[in-house]
């Protein structure tokens, strides 16, 4: 539904139906701005523990992504127009085993539960592998 904000959703008991989120709609836009960060509201799912004794602490590094310019379909987009844009909810960059980019949006946190979407992680590896075969990056 079109201009329907995210602060909209699931608003007020119970929620007007044209702002429910329901299994029907919940991997879709604007309900899938909510809904990835209450999956466990909406399907059964259990957080998996991890061992605290094997998880390795990241460093931190730095990085410039002043100059960085992102093709948004014709137009340059910078790193924020684009995360904005693209309605992004979080973002890690690693370079060389080091966090360079950490950035939250949309009330997440770096504790607050999300879905994953591999379709995305799939198409960045991609978009990262052409980059480097046209030595536009490196790896």
């Amino acid at each position: 539904m079109e201009g329907l904000l995210v602060g909209q959703l699931m608003d007020g008991f119970p929620p007007s139906t044209d702002e429910q989120v329901t299994l029907a709609n919940w991997r879709t836009y604007p309900y899938m701005r909510w809904s990835f960060q209450h999956v466990r509201e909406l399907v059964p799912s259990a957080e998996i523990a991890n061992d605290p004794d094997e998880v390795e602490q990241l460093s931190f590094g730095q990085a410039d992504f002043v100059g960085l310019r992102i093709d948004g379909g014709g137009a340059e987009l910078t790193l924020d127009e684009f995360l904005e844009r693209s309605n992004t909810d979080g973002i890690v960059v690693l370079h060389r085993g080091a966090i360079v980019l950490e950035r939250y949006m949309n009330g997440m946190a770096p504790r607050t539960p999300h879905t994953p979407d591999v379709r995305l992680k799939v198409s960045a590896r991609s978009r990262c592998r052409y980059s480097c075969s046209e030595g536009r990056a490196s790896t």
